[in-house]
Formats: C-alpha cells, structure tokens, sequence
C-alpha cells in the first residue's frame, strides 16, 4: 500500500518564489510522518536586491498568506532567506507584521527567523555563511546575522543571481563550497538559501567538519515543527534535529 502523508497531524503552509525547485522535495524527505507542506508561489522577478523589494513592495505576501490560511495551515512559512534578511531585523520583522494580519489568528514564521533559532539551539556563537549568491546579497546576509549577536568570520558567495542556475548547483559543487568556506574556531557553518541542494550532504559535511551544519531549508523545516509542537524527525537530517 502506497503510504501518504495528507498531513493529519500538522500542515505547514509554504510561501515560496515560483522560479524555485528545491525546498518542496527536501522538505517532503525531512518531513516525519503525518507532517505535510501545502504551497502557494510568490513571484519573484530577479534573485538580487532589487528584484526582492520589487516582490515584496506588491501585495503577493498578503495574498499568499491570505491563501493559505484559507486552507488551513497551523502554521505559515514565508521560505525565502536572502527575501526575509535583506533589510536587516526590522525588515523582517515588517514582513512577519504584515503576513500576521492576513493570517486569522495562525502562527507566521520565516526562514531567516528559522536559521537564527537553529543556529542558537546548536550553541552557535561564530560562524561561517556559505551562499550561491552574489556578493552584496552577502553583504546583508553579513549584517542581519552579525545584528542577531552572530560573529560572522568568514563568508563565500558563488556568484549566481538567478534562480534556475542556483537550483542547478551540484552537491558536490555545495559540499566543495562549504568545505572552503568552513573555519577551524567556527562553532557552526550555515548555507543559505532555499533553492538549493543540501540536505543529503549535510551528515557527511558534519561528519568531515566536526560541527553542526544547518541550511536555510532544513532550519525552516525544524523551526515549523518546533513552532507546532512537533518532535518526530526523519534520521540522516542533521544534527539540528537529533539535539531537539
């Protein structure tokens, strides 16, 4: 018998650029039993600074949120990282006060909020950030972090900006990148991003790094359970998961 998650235990509703491919099927592969992702997409016209404020100056977040509160999420994701950093803490949390009020009353959470939550529940205080983007994208990656008490000591960016490419990156071109950018007195290495592939790297580059790695999808994912009440984990995700 065909087994299906249909999501009788808990339902994330999923925000997500309709030019992105990956966290959908991370997510369906992290996902424990009786967790399912219900998605609405959000267009996004170009993965740099200006095409962010373009998504987001329109009423898409509104209607996205709106969307999926009609469906019935317990809980609604905004997964986008560079979308959610971009402006600093304040952006962000403009972005949480406006999905807050089409959302009836469910919780509204995002990925970079994720990825700070994950990073403080594996006792990061110095870290190194691993990206496809480029360089000034980085810049407010640098800066958000540094603005949530995170020592950022080294970062990479491979330079892409658009959204198809990101998602073609390989995981061995991810695991070369991580390894490269990775320091000997960081507590913790983050690869942003929700387009791109990570998820079946992250033990092995744990295993070689002697330290917790935590990607923008897997920390979303983590966060919404968390949020929800959720302590199930499918093993191989991380070592985010199994000290939860």
């Amino acid at each position: 018998m065909v087994n299906v998650n249909y999501g009788w235990k808990a339902k994330i509703g999923l925000i997500y650029m309709s030019s992105s491919e990956i966290m959908e099927p991370e997510f369906y592969a992290m996902s424990p039993k009786g967790v399912c992702t219900l998605t609405t997409r959000i267009n996004l016209p170009k993965m740099t600074p200006q095409g962010i404020i373009d998504m987001l100056s329109s009423e898409q977040l509104e209607n996205c949120t709106q969307l999926l509160a009609h469906a019935k999420a317990d809980v609604i994701l905004f997964g986008g990282t560079s979308c959610s950093f971009l402006g600093g803490p304040e952006w962000e949390k403009g972005l949480l006060e406006r999905m807050k009020a089409m959302a009836g009353g469910i919780t509204v959470i995002n990925t970079s909020e994720s990825s700070v939550k994950a990073l403080k529940a594996v006792n990061a205080k110095n870290i190194v950030i691993a990206t496809p983007y480029k360089k000034d994208i980085n810049g407010a990656a640098i800066d958000y972090f540094t603005k949530q008490g995170f020592g950022v000591l080294q970062d990479t960016a491979l330079g892409f900006d658009d959204d198809h490419e990101i998602a073609a990156i390989s995981l061995e071109d991810v695991y070369q990148q991580v390894r490269n950018t990775d320091l000997p007195n960081a507590d913790a290495v983050f690869i942003s991003c929700t387009n791109l592939k990570t998820l079946p790297i992250i033990e092995d580059l744990e295993t070689d790094l002697k330290k917790p790695v935590i990607s923008a999808i897997q920390a979303s994912l983590w966060y919404a359970l968390k949020v929800l009440g959720i302590h199930d984990y499918v093993p191989g995700t991380g070592s985010l998961f199994a000290s939860s």
